[in-house]
């Protein structure tokens, strides 16, 4: 009986730590150079969005570029090419 109790109690525990580990933390783009290498959901303010003429799009957060606190691309002919990067510049993301 105590058996089952523990494994129960103990599966239930790992279900939990299981849930919290889908969750990315969620950092500043000021902060993405302490979290190489890491899991992290970057949040900031974009400053600038320019496109390749090859179709590559480049996005700056908190400075132009080369100045910029993070930087982050969508590939050309990659899935995500149909979302609109009008409209990003100035805004939090």
């Amino acid at each position: 009986m105590l058996t089952r109790l523990f494994i129960a109690m103990l599966a239930l525990l790992l279900c939990v730590i299981a849930a919290r580990a889908d969750k990315p933390i969620v950092i500043k783009d000021s902060e993405a150079i302490q979290y190489v290498g890491k899991e992290a959901e970057v949040r900031g303010r974009v400053v600038s969005v320019t496109t390749s003429p090859l179709g590559t799009t480049f996005i700056n957060f908190g400075g132009e570029y080369p100045n910029q606190t993070f930087a982050g691309y969508i590939a050309a002919g990659s899935c995500c090419r149909a979302l609109s990067t009008e409209g990003l510049s100035a805004n939090k993301v």
